[in-house]
């Protein structure tokens, strides 16, 4: 990142263009040896990701561990309910607030959040690259992870989903903790952004253009992700059902 507007007459950003195709794409025209390799390494980069030390990358990566980062998204979560009227969400965010002092604490990392296979591109030379970083923050890994499992899992199968799961755990070496609890945050999560983008408009929530369309189109996903969470739950959300069934 250049700040100085001296050079372009404004300040400017340089990325290195990524040529190849996205991990999704690749995987399906791979062996299933091939293909076992790449997921391997696809969950080996999440890993290593929640490894580094945040104060390198980040400056001012908080201290704290996953109450404080309850905590704060609680928080936020709480303002985005006021502002774009999605009160329905109210009950899911009063089960996380009954459940967290149940939850393993667990440092911060540096997370992704948006992690999945279309944004990983297996470049021309065979290596993978990670795309995306808009939503990266300080964070509880296993919201991130949830995040992938819940993405991976709903447009995919549950058998993709746990085979994920397995490798995670197998690459890191340790357990996932409560990892049903962070399940509930991810698709609390993605139906909330779903149902205020419909009635704000994508674009107002950052989104790229297109984006509301992409999730009409989504509906058996956005039904499977309603599914677990009240699986998880045993919370029913009128107002949810009644938007899916809109679509």
């Amino acid at each position: 990142m250049e700040a100085d507007p001296s050079a372009l007459g404004g300040p400017f950003i340089v990325m290195e263009y990524v040529r190849g195709r996205n991990l999704s794409e690749v995987l399906v025209e791979s062996s299933e040896e091939e293909a076992e390799r790449l997921m391997t390494e696809f969950t080996r980069i999440l890993v290593d990701l929640h490894r580094i030390e945040g104060p390198l990358i980040i400056p001012g990566f908080p201290e704290g561990d996953t109450g404080r980062y309850l905590d704060d998204l609680l928080a936020t979560a709480d303002g985005f309910i006021r502002n774009f009227g999605v009160g329905w969400l109210q009950p899911v965010l009063d089960w996380i607030e009954d459940h967290k002092a149940e939850v393993a604490p667990e440092g911060l990392s540096v997370t992704h959040m948006d992690y999945h296979t279309h944004n990983v591109m297996g470049r021309d030379d065979g290596r993978l690259v990670v795309l995306d970083w808009t939503q990266s923050a300080p964070g509880d890994y296993r919201a991130d992870l949830a995040w992938t499992l819940l993405l991976m899992g709903t447009y995919g199968t549950q058998e993709v989903r746990d085979a994920i799961l397995e490798s995670y755990e197998r690459v890191s070496g340790k357990e996932t903790r409560d990892i049903e609890f962070f399940d509930v945050i991810a698709a609390a999560r993605r139906l909330l952004s779903v149902a205020a983008s419909m009635s704000a408009g994508a674009e107002k929530l950052g989104m790229r253009s297109g984006a509301e369309e992409m999730m009409r189109e989504s509906a058996g996903h956005l039904r499977r992700v309603y599914g677990l969470l009240r699986q998880r739950t045993g919370i029913e959300l009128p107002e949810i059902e009644e938007f899916l069934d809109s679509l």
